[in-house]
């Protein structure tokens, strides 16, 4: 136990020399929250927005839950008895310790899946970026169904919602056309505790919690007393909390649903707030990656037209041209929440190039004549194909093996292969059988929504399968249709076994505070990804991964690049801590 204090100390100190030595630049003004050696909220800048803090208190809000509906006797202001025992602590596998949970004593919320700095002070914390240390994010128990966690591991929201990409898909699935839409469907359902045939239950209760919260509790004091007030603009609400007309509400009169809605909407405000640091401009300013280009004078966003992609070919042109580059020294600004240092040298610009560096396809090899064997020294990574600069990522669907590896790895090689995927018309006609449960389908089994287990030969995630060509999601068929197919007619039956197995390109930004990766948790280090890549690559190129992206054959790596492709992916880590 003292051991364990004396380290506490240490980095406590460490932070605070870090804080104190190391030059900031203009953050993204969104609020630092709980922390659980204290139990109460820090202040907030005097420039966010109210509605901005008053949908951090709702994503910070756990009354929400079904526990709470269950357990409080219909009195929304009474604390709980006995909290919810999935809340009661928070496990890092990585540091093979255990933390005691900000939110013990209550229910789920957005944040119990969504840390930043509840745990930077303790052994193994770290800062997060609004991701857990779970492989999976463990969920409320339900004795009608047996799930127990989630069915993707939670990735980070920071940036998440950037306004250079308004019209995106959201979810590891696409399931989303908007972030208010996912975040409805979050707190009605299971990962909040609540069945799929529970949805309206789940609005009445959320509801109800706002009509009738009197804001004595931690939360009302700190962020300006009681919902029906703050959303009513009440003459003695404070300007800090006095939300603009436009998202005022009268509780009393509005039906559940529009209540609902609203909630959303803030919290929505909320999210798009979290922002990875920038320069008033708009210009990601926070990474050592960053800092280099600035310092070269390299462009770091694409000109008016040009594409993200395009933008990456000609930055990696300019790279190769640059002469005597000027490189980013360590310390010369301070990590305060990594292990590593800052720095941009010579190995982290020969990872920048193999990130940006395409590789042949195996026919292109064939009819440009060359040798087959140059693919395994050819030191091209082709990230940027699916991760493109500034934002590393595309914000598109690709099918990397991640599903086919975990499946796999339980099932033995080649097992993925030969699941019986349903086709277009099957799926059709046995929607319960085979697709997720929705409120439209509450007793859908969700066969492709799964993790694998060995009391089911045919149980994994598909994805976007789920998804596309699904009439329970309306809402992003058109785009959907218009990743798939562009501007032609597009055939179901045709596109759908082309979305097996395909998701959400995640941004590689800060992934020193996101780990464990993919949407399978599998994969714990940088590393380990890299050579995860390295292990795809081969097989899409011998045609062993089903439905693989074709960009994965174009990747040709040594265990050398590994290396100089592992210091550049965390030249792009920076101090989030918002």
């Amino acid at each position: 136990m003292l051991t364990c204090k004396i380290c506490n100390v240490i980095i406590s100190a460490s932070i605070l020399i870090g804080f104190i030595a190391g030059p900031r630049l203009v953050r993204a003004q969104t609020p630092t929250s709980i922390r659980p050696a204290v139990s109460k909220f820090s202040k907030r800048p005097a420039n966010t927005s109210a509605e901005t803090l008053l949908g951090e208190r709702l994503f910070l809000e756990t009354r929400f839950a079904q526990f709470f509906a269950e357990h409080s006797n219909g009195d929304m202001n009474r604390p709980l008895v006995q909290g919810d025992p999935v809340v009661a602590k928070v496990w890092n596998p990585r540091a093979g310790v255990t933390y005691p949970s900000p939110f013990a004593g209550k229910s789920i919320n957005c944040r119990s899946c969504h840390l930043v700095d509840e745990f930077t002070t303790l052994i193994g914390g770290m800062n997060r970026t609004y991701a857990d240390y779970r492989q999976r994010s463990p969920i409320p128990y339900r004795s009608q169904d047996t799930r127990t966690v989630t069915v993707r591991n939670t990735r980070s929201m920071v940036d998440d919602f950037t306004p250079r990409h308004p019209e995106v898909l959201l979810h590891g699935d696409g399931e989303f056309a908007s972030v208010e839409s996912i975040t409805k469907s979050v707190m009605t359902g299971r990962t909040f505790g609540w069945l799929s045939n529970e949805h309206d239950e789940a609005i009445h209760h959320i509801a109800k919690v706002i009509r009738e919260d009197d804001g004595r509790d931690e939360l009302g004091q700190q962020y300006g007393g009681s919902y029906a007030k703050l959303l009513l603009g009440s003459v003695d609400v404070t300007d800090q909390f006095r939300i603009s007309k436009d998202f005022r509400m009268d509780v009393k009169a509005a039906g559940d649903q529009q209540v609902v809605d609203e909630v959303a909407r803030l919290i929505g405000v909320f999210l798009k707030s979290l922002q990875f640091e920038h320069t008033p401009q708009g210009v990601h300013s926070g990474s050592a990656y960053d800092m280099f280009l600035a310092k070269n004078n390299l462009p770091v966003l694409p000109d008016r037209g040009e594409t993200d992609v395009e933008y990456s070919q000609r930055l990696l042109q300019m790279l190769e041209n640059l002469q005597n580059p000027r490189f980013i020294l360590p310390y010369e600004r301070w990590l305060r929440f990594h292990p590593h240092v800052l720095e941009f040298g010579e190995p982290e610009l020969a990872g920048l190039k193999l990130f940006l560096r395409q590789g042949a396809a195996p026919e292109e090899s064939l009819t440009k004549g060359i040798p087959a064997a140059s693919h395994s020294v050819s030191h091209a990574g082709n990230c940027f194909a699916c991760h493109p600069a500034p934002d590393f990522t595309d914000v598109s669907f690709h099918n990397t093996g991640a599903a086919q590896e975990e499946f796999d790895a339980l099932h033995g090689p080649g097992s993925f292969a030969k699941i019986a995927v349903p086709s277009y018309e099957e799926r059709k006609s046995h929607p319960d059988m085979y697709l997720p449960a929705t409120p439209s389908h509450p007793h859908a089994a969700g066969l492709f929504r799964s993790l694998p287990a060995m009391s089911n030969a045919s149980a994994t995630d598909l994805g976007m399968w789920n998804v596309f060509a699904n009439s329970d999601f309306p809402d992003v068929q058109s785009q959907m249709r218009s990743l798939l197919c562009g501007t032609e007619p597009c055939d179901p039956q045709v596109e759908l076994p082309l979305t097996i197995a395909r998701f959400r390109t995640p941004t590689l930004r800060d992934t020193g505070h996101s780990w464990p990766y993919l949407h399978t948790g599998r994969m714990p280090t940088v590393e380990d990804v890299l050579h995860y890549y390295l292990r795809m690559s081969g097989m899409a190129r011998e045609g062993k991964l089903r439905n693989g992206d074709p960009e994965l054959t174009r990747i040709s790596l040594s265990e050398e690049d590994i290396v100089a492709l592992a210091a550049f992916l965390r030249s792009l880590d920076e101090d989030y801590d918002n």
